[in-house]
């Protein structure tokens, strides 16, 4: 088995179980190899899942660059929240996002998995962040946009998309949430 498949069947066990929740003994068997192995290729389970989330993220989280690179503010956040409507309710991975909907880091025993996804969460509320101010800078949003809060209001709505999608929301209904969000959005244009 190759290091990529490797990657990806233990990707799938962190992101449907979490950090805590998976065990090296599931790992382990879920790979075809055993726990010393295992800690030979890739160090410690943290490692390992450093290594998953670093695939997961090359992989997945493009769409959030692509999304916020339109023209339009409005346009950018619409493709944004209506591309993760769609992308956490794909029938070929599991459901939400293995990064949002991560264990709360206060329940995660491991400081250095809570700080990696803590990071990967920064990264995309800045990302977010960083288009509103440019909506603001360009006249798309009214110049007394709160733009830090609109940022934590869209990155909140994503993350609620990501749980209800793993508590079973169809993309019919995580898409109208997302139509919902951004009505919100919306008030915020430039008049």
């Amino acid at each position: 088995m190759s290091r990529e498949e490797t990657l990806e069947l233990a990707l799938q066990l962190f992101w449907q179980r979490g950090f805590e929740g998976t065990s090296i003994g599931e790992l382990s068997r879920a790979i075809g190899v055993g726990p010393s192995s295992l800690y030979n290729t890739f160090g410690s389970k943290n490692e390992l899942f450093r290594e998953c989330l670093e695939a997961y993220t090359a992989r997945e989280l493009p769409f959030v660059p692509h999304a916020l690179a339109k023209d339009d503010e409005l346009e950018a956040l619409t493709a944004l929240l209506r591309s993760a409507a769609a992308r956490f309710t794909r029938e070929d991975q599991p459901r939400g996002c293995a990064v949002l909907t991560a264990p709360n880091p206060d329940r995660v025993e491991n400081p250095d998995v809570e700080a990696l996804l803590r990071d990967l969460r920064r990264q995309t509320l800045s990302m977010i962040d960083a288009r509103v101010r440019r909506g603001v800078e360009e006249g798309d949003l009214a110049a007394d946009t709160d733009v830090a809060n609109l940022a934590r209001y869209v990155y909140g709505v994503m993350q609620a998309l990501s749980a209800q999608a793993r508590d079973g929301a169809d993309p019919d209904a995580l898409g109208a949430f997302a139509e919902l969000a951004l009505q919100v959005v919306e008030r915020a244009r430039a008049r």
